[in-house]
Order: structure tokens, then C-alpha cells, then sequence
């Protein structure tokens, strides 16, 4: 890490942070704590990094691929300051389900989605030149957090889609598979009827016969 830029330090005992402690961008746990987070990380960022693209219509290979070339860059430009890996954002998700359903293919999604890397290039270009004070600006609090839920929202109807559908589908099978299942049936006879069976192999008429 030092060509990063980074020489961490041991945080205190390197098992438990104090109570309120917070480990720094350049500090660390022990060796082992520190791969068991790196490795819990991986697996958080890999379900929705392999999931938005398939969600998009696009390739999750190309996705995770890309993801990891940017995070090693990312790591390069900032000297391994901010240790971050960078996935794939689902707030693309409501963008490109709008895109597919106005008659828009992969290429007009990956283009819409390049158009946007561009502007948060620019961005981020604008913050180094006058500082997240802009940022702060324009996007207070409360717009962040109605962004978040819009993103939210929009999700939600693609989440439905998706995996309720596999669920009530699921449940129709297993319905149909118990309706399909052979059951037997044990005939009752009536005491008239076993009666009058009994006279006829008997060979006597029944007394209802006899009535007649």
C-alpha cells in the first residue's frame, strides 16, 4: 500500500475498537479482521454489482469487470486515501426500465449511462476546483434524502417484477403438484344396499323385492 500512498498504522489493540472509536481511512484492525471485513465487503458490493446490470439488460461479466478497473483507479487518482470500492449504482435501474420501455436497446442504455458518467466527471471536477461546499449548496440534505427515496421507489415496482413473480409462480406449482396427487378413496356402502347384495348372492329375494 505504500505505492498508494497508505502506510496504515494498527488501531489501538487491533481486535475491538473503544466505545465511539471510529478506524481511519489510514489505520487498521489486524491482519485477520481486516480480510474478514475486506471479505464481507466483496460479498455485500457483488450481489448489487452483479444484479443492476442483469436488472438493465445488460452483461454483469462487462459490469464486475469495469467495476473493478475503475476501483483500481479510483485508488490510483486519490493515493489510496479514500478506500472505496466503486459498484454499480441501481439509481440507473428506473432510468433504463424507462429507456426499454420506450422502445430503447442496449446501446441507447449504455449511452444514457455513459452521458451520465460523464456530467459526475464533470462534477467531481467542479468539487475539486471550489470544494464540496457546492455540493452542499446544491444538493441540501433534504434533497439527498428525496433523491434516495425516489431511487427507492422506483425500484420497488422492478423488485416486484422480479421476484414476486417468481414466488407466486412458485406457489402455483406446488398447488398445482398437490392437486395432482393421487388420493384414494374408501367406497361406503349403505346397510340397505349391502342388504340387498347379500339376498342376491344368497340367491333369496330382499325384502324390499318381497314388499313389491
Amino acid at each position: 500500500m505504500g505505492g498508494l500512498g497508505v502506510r496504515w498504522t494498527l488501531h489501538g489493540d487491533g481486535k475491538t475498537p473503544a466505545p465511539g472509536a471510529v478506524v481511519r481511512p489510514d489505520e487498521r484492525l489486524s491482519w485477520p479482521r481486516t480480510f474478514g471485513l475486506g471479505a464481507q465487503h466483496v460479498v455485500a458490493m457483488f450481489g448489487a454489482s452483479f444484479v443492476a446490470p442483469v436488472l438493465m439488460g445488460l452483461d454483469p461479466n462487462l459490469a464486475i469487470m469495469m467495476s473493478g478497473v475503475a476501483t483500481a483507479i479510483f485508488l490510483l487518482a486519490t493515493r489510496g486515501r479514500v478506500p472505496s470500492y466503486l459498484g454499480c449504482s441501481l439509481s440507473f435501474v428506473g432510468v433504463a426500465a424507462t429507456i426499454r420501455a420506450g422502445g430503447g436497446d442496449s446501446a441507447v442504455v449504455t449511452g444514457a449511462v455513459f452521458v451520465v458518467g460523464v456530467a459526475l466527471f464533470l462534477a467531481g471536477l467542479a468539487v475539486q476546483r471550489f470544494g464540496a461546499r457546492i455540493i452542499h449548496a446544491a444538493m441540501p440534505p433534504v434533497v439527498t434524502g428525496a433523491v434516495v427515496m425516489l431511487i427507492g421507489f422506483n425500484l420497488a415496482p422492478v423488485t416486484a417484477s422480479t421476484y414476486w413473480r417468481n414466488g407466486m409462480r412458485r406457489v402455483s406449482c406446488a398447488r398445482v403438484r398437490s392437486s395432482l396427487t393421487p388420493t384414494t378413496v374408501t367406497p361406503k356402502l349403505s346397510t340397505s344396499t349391502t342388504a340387498t347384495s347379500t339376498y342376491v348372492n344368497s340367491g333369496t329375494p330382499a325384502p324390499s323385492a318381497v314388499a313389491k
